[in-house]
């Protein structure tokens, strides 16, 4: 039988849920019907060893600059290093890749991200998670 719940009826939760209640995730691949579902207890412990990430407005100490092409870190060094050197990075709401057909940067481990169209606009939203 299938669910028919209009999200946009659900009320919004003001806490966390208790550990034994159930996260349903969608469009996950490789499980049937691209859903899971896990208890709170397991995406806590799935979150725990997570690092926030760099994020702030391009131009910012420690961010990209506007107008250059390269954004040199150390924070950001071996990222990808469990994931085939995959980086992601997102500017301007937009999401930028390292690698396939949509691949907009270059990317080291030394920890150097090099655009491989323009540059670095001012004044926009920048974030990149250290848990790739």
């Amino acid at each position: 039988m299938e669910c028919q719940i209009n999200i946009n009826n659900l009320v919004p939760l003001n806490n966390c849920p208790d550990d034994s209640e159930l996260v349903l995730f969608l469009n996950v691949q490789g499980q049937p019907n691209l859903t899971a579902v896990r208890t709170w207890a397991q995406v806590k412990s799935c979150l725990g060893g997570s690092t926030p990430p760099i994020s702030g407005v391009v131009g910012g100490t420690g961010l990209p600059q506007a107008g250059e092409t390269t954004y040199t870190d150390n924070r950001i060094a071996n990222l990808g290093a469990s994931n085939d050197g995959f980086v992601s990075f997102t500017l301007a709401g937009s999401i930028y890749v390292n690698q396939g057909s949509n691949a907009s940067f270059t990317y080291n481990s030394v920890g150097e991200i090099t655009l491989l169209f323009g540059t670095f606009p001012a004044d926009v939203d920048f974030s990149i998670s250290l848990n790739q």
